[in-house]
């Protein structure tokens, strides 16, 4: 997590980006219509509007999961 910034991109649909403290290495996380991310060890939880359930993705945006 350390020199990551992550954050919800309104101008892309709400969706979830990180980048580097530096400004370089902005990379999208997922698809989803995101609100409410909180970021947890390795794990990044959010709410998804288009459903309006609980996921969670890595932060390197792979396996997005339902949260029960």
């Amino acid at each position: 997590m350390g020199d990551w910034i992550y954050y919800c991109n309104s101008s892309d649909g709400h969706k979830i980006y990180k980048i580097r403290t530096d400004g370089t290495q902005r990379t999208k996380l997922n698809d989803d219509y995101s609100k409410d991310i909180n970021v947890v060890g390795d794990w990044i939880y959010y709410e998804n509007i288009s459903d309006d359930e609980l996921y969670k993705v890595r932060t390197d945006g792979t396996q997005r999961i339902a949260v029960n």
